[in-house]
This record gives C-alpha cells, structure tokens and sequence, in this order.
C-alpha cells in the first residue's frame, strides 16, 4: 500500500515539476514577446518618419545624411530583436532539456 502511495507522490511530484517548468518558460517567453512587439512598433514608427522625411523633403537638397540617426536606431532594433529572438529559442531549449531530465 506505501509503495501505491510512494508511486503517486512521485507522479504528482514530476507533474508539479512538469507545470512549474512549462509556465515559467511561457512567463519568460511572453515578455520577451512583449518586448519585441514594442520594439517592432517602435520600428514601425520610424520608418513612417523616414519615408514622410524623404517625401517631404526638397529633392535639390535632399542627402542620406540626413537619416543617419533614424537609420541607426532601425538597425539597433533590429539587433535587439534578434538578441530576443534568440533568448526565446534559449529558454525553450532550457525547458525542453529540464523536461527531459525529469523523465530519468
């Protein structure tokens, strides 16, 4: 009889472990979700300012230039959605390699 209650301890033990693993990477993974859709909106809004730049802007007088500080922030965040992107790929495989152990 100890040994059937001893089995379910262990089976409630791994699905406590189980549910505990899961949400805390989902947690982890929506925030940086959060995260990267602030940054894309944000991108978004500079890109809107580029283009109303270019359009607006007197074709005689018009340099490239004049976008260098917009430019540099599309591309920083575009390296840090990427970063993101990949911190997400990281916690899913730390979860999935904690999923894993709890089965040994």
């Amino acid at each position: 009889m100890s040994d059937l209650f001893g089995k379910l301890k262990n089976t409630v033990d791994k699905g406590a472990k189980i549910i505990t693993t899961k949400s805390s990477s989902l947690f982890d993974e929506n925030k940086l979700k959060l995260e990267i859709n602030s940054l894309k909106k944000k991108k978004n809004d500079l890109l809107i300012e580029i283009g109303t730049k270019v359009y607006e802007a007197n074709p005689l007088n018009f340099a490239i230039d004049q976008l260098a500080d917009e430019l540099t922030e599309v591309n920083r965040i575009d390296n840090e959605i990427a970063l993101l992107e990949k911190e997400i790929e990281h916690i899913k495989w730390e979860a999935e390699e904690k999923m894993n152990n709890l089965d040994k």
